[in-house]
């Protein structure tokens, strides 16, 4: 899957018409996740969000990332 051109337009296109049922903000409730069957704009929300999360969770694990972790680790290290 990839986290580029229309698949990006796409799936912030369903987050915003999620976002819309459930935030307050925008006269949503929580409720909408218990209602059956799910609503289709709510599926497509949480769809989105798992289906995108392993290119995230790589693109967030660059050498930068393990740098940092790397850092947290040796300090972590000195306290014990």
């Amino acid at each position: 899957m990839s986290f580029g051109g229309s698949g990006v337009a796409s799936w912030k296109l369903a987050k915003e018409k999620g976002e819309r049922l459930f935030k307050a903000e925008h006269g949503g409730s929580y409720d909408v996740f218990n209602q059956r069957p799910i609503p289709e704009d709510i599926s497509s929300y949480c769809v989105g969000d798992v289906q995108y999360l392993p290119e995230l969770r790589n693109r967030f694990c660059t050498q930068r990332a393990y740098s940092t972790r790397s850092k947290v680790l040796n300090h972590q290290a000195t306290l014990a």
